[in-house]
């Protein structure tokens, strides 16, 4: 019978999740003399007991698998950990003069989501090249609704202003609709279309309709000038997979009208020594879950379960997917081009990989750790003249810089600018709810000088915490690299110590890094900080009701013309709430 097994540890937590034709059989060749995956073997010994569900169908236990690994995410699956979903280009039919807009989210209604683009400037590109030649709005409903004259965009003719009516809404309307074909890769349809109503309105004497036709006529054409001649027409995604030690990248380059709008890799380690195809067909059912594939996968390999993976993309999309690997032709070409991409990325991963261990290993003896899986952590500090203070802290670890694990802490109540002070409390702050030795890095880097170092050795002392090394970095005259300058902790007090080449440079780009994030997060709370609006001095009046005042009136010059009737009528807002903001602006 088909179904999925659960393999769980002693602690009752799912290691590994696995789908079979037959589960008995499956199961069984895990516990065989012949196994000899040193991988599949560790994990077997960390298996206390193991559960199954039979399902009916093939294609049942494979989305079944699908689900649960997304769900638990077990230690020994493979995992893609990049689940941001894609961005789309969003065409709202149920407003009069509909919006082109950004989108990411749940697609809930199909017929208005074209994508998904690889990324968001490939999207807000579009929507730039689409409002030059077609000018339809891309301004929010709000902003629309409260315009009583155009606005900029119509007068660097980007817009029409169906706002102020004008335009008609069956003009505009025939402008959305060649919007549409466009983006579905119909482009002679259009420029027919376009050429059609470009000779009616000449006919009728309208030459000036006529010329501006003829505008997006031209544009048009440029556009496809543009283009790759000798790549195929259609929508694709061809997806490469190579495979190198222990090390993969998946690559995926994205085409749409035939022409590359992006690329994406995916590096990871594998911790199972598992073939092309199901490493394949994990990265189809889980890249796919909450994106809209193409009609056509050109594949590098085929993947394991090939026609149950095609009727669950199928599903996903409403229309038929076909998979492809053994193509000709220009197709050929553009898969051999997307192998030596994810070739030369791979080559260059494990190249960094194994600069970073010779590192680590140097580090480790001229820092007198003996540990070899050594985990290090970095502080910065970031404000703007003691305000908005942000402490950064990054982790590294022998596969590199591990981003889930950055941190950044809000520095308050301390005296404005007292470096000292915030790396005090957020070292503090870091290591007051590490559980166990497991959370603990084993080397701390701090930027600074010998006053920030002896700050931090006090409170690490306090916490009992003299396991973990202690360093820090300070920048050299005028700021050259050449002459940092690393202290480290000699018998309770900073000392200066000489480290070789390659050890200071990797606690430099550590410190550049915790540096980069520390800035990053100052300036998002900074300019957070910096947006005040006279509506969070009205009493009552929460971030929800001021968001939804202002989408109602379209802005503070609306609210003011608003009457308590008006107001009222809001979402939320009470006879009083309502009465309370009119009576602010009219004190005002």
């Amino acid at each position: 019978m088909p179904g999925i097994y659960k393999m769980l540890d002693v602690s009752g937590v799912i290691i590994y999740i696995g789908k079979a034709k037959n589960i008995r059989k499956r199961v069984a060749t895990y516990f065989t003399d012949s196994l000899k995956d040193n991988k599949t073997s560790s994990m077997i010994k960390l298996v206390d007991s193991i559960e199954f569900t039979v399902t009916r169908s093939e294609l049942e236990s494979l989305i079944l698998e699908h689900n649960l690994i997304k769900n638990y995410k077990p230690k020994y699956n493979i995992i893609f950990r990049d689940d941001k979903s894609f961005p789309f280009l969003k065409i709202d039919e149920k407003h009069k003069f509909p919006q082109l807009a950004f989108y990411r989210g749940t697609r809930n209604n199909q017929d208005s989501l074209y994508g998904p683009y690889p990324s968001s400037s490939s999207v807000r590109t579009a929507i730039n090249q689409l409002q030059k030649i077609f000018k339809v709005r891309t301004c929010d409903d709000s902003y629309f609704s409260n315009r009583s004259r155009p606005c900029l965009q119509y007068q660097i003719d980007r817009c029409t202003a169906p706002c102020v009516d004008l335009i008609s809404e069956d003009d505009y309307r025939k402008d959305l609709s060649n919007i549409k074909y466009f983006l579905k890769g119909k482009d002679k349809k259009v420029i027919k279309n376009l050429i059609n109503e470009m000779d009616i309105s000449s006919a009728n004497l309208n030459y000036e309709k006529a010329a501006i036709i003829r505008d997006q006529l031209s544009k048009l054409k440029d556009i496809e000038a543009q283009q790759i001649v000798s790549l195929p027409s259609g929508n694709f995604d061809v997806i490469a997979l190579v495979i190198k030690e222990d090390k993969y990248c998946i690559s995926i380059f994205t085409y749409r009208r035939g022409e590359l709008i992006g690329s994406r890799d995916f590096i990871n380690i594998m911790p199972l020594n598992f073939s092309k195809e199901i490493i394949l067909k994990n990265f189809l059912l889980q890249f796919y879950d909450n994106r809209n594939p193409p009609k056509e996968l050109i594949l590098s390999d085929y993947p394991s379960d090939p026609l149950m993976i095609q009727k669950r993309l199928s599903s996903i999309s409403q229309k038929k997917i076909i998979l492809k690997s053994n193509v000709r032709g220009k197709r050929l070409k553009l898969l051999e081009l997307v192998i030596n991409h994810s070739i030369q990325k791979l080559s260059s991963k494990q190249n960094k990989y194994n600069e970073g261990n010779i590192s680590l290993t140097l580090l480790r003896k001229e820092l007198k750790i003996d540990k070899y899986n050594l985990s290090i952590e970095c502080f910065d500090i970031s404000h703007t003249s003691g305000n908005n203070t942000i402490a950064s802290c990054i982790h590294f670890n022998r596969e590199g810089l591990v981003k889930s694990r950055y941190k950044k802490f809000n520095i308050e109540d301390i005296t404005p600018g007292d470096d000292y002070q915030a790396l005090y409390r957020a070292v503090e702050r870091r290591f007051k709810n590490a559980y166990d030795d497991k959370d603990l890095p084993d080397l701390l880097v701090l930027d600074g000088g010998k006053g920030q170092l002896n700050k931090v050795y006090d409170i690490i002392k306090k916490m009992n915490l003299l396991a973990i090394k202690l360093i820090s970095i300070s920048k050299g005259k005028n700021r050259n690299s050449k002459f940092d300058t690393v202290y480290s902790v000699h018998s309770g007090y900073a000392k200066k110590i000489d480290l070789s080449r390659n050890v200071l440079y990797l606690i430099q780009r550590l410190r550049d890094e915790a540096h980069r994030f520390a800035i990053k997060s100052h300036r998002v709370k900074q300019s957070r900080s910096m947006i005040s609006s006279p509506l969070q001095n009205i009493q009552g009046l929460g971030k929800v009701r001021r968001k939804d005042l202002l989408k109602q009136f379209g802005g503070l010059q609306g609210i003011r013309k608003a009457s308590i009737e008006d107001i009222s009528k809001v979402k939320g807002f009470s006879n009083l709430l309502a009465e309370r903001v009119f009576k602010y602006f009219m004190d005002k």
